[in-house]
């Protein structure tokens, strides 16, 4: 599933997807927003064995490794 949205085709061009949020992409200026996926704030830090992590912020990496890096 690795890079499943990195390069798209909207009307005949090849463009390329970029990571907005951890449900929102990116597709040249318009953002395309994922149905289904309720994905946390990039700065929402949350709290696992009385550790912070910074949840948001790995949500987005996740994102980024899905659609092949790009951000």
């Amino acid at each position: 599933m690795r890079h499943l949205l990195r390069a798209c085709l909207v009307g005949g061009f090849l463009c390329w997807a970029s990571t907005a949020s951890a449900d929102v992409i990116a597709v040249g200026d318009t953002r395309i927003r994922l149905a289904g996926i309720e994905g946390p704030r990039p700065d929402l830090i949350c709290i696992r064995d009385d550790d912070e992590w910074e949840c948001g912020r790995s949500a987005v990496d996740y994102m980024r490794e899905v659609i092949g890096g790009a951000g």
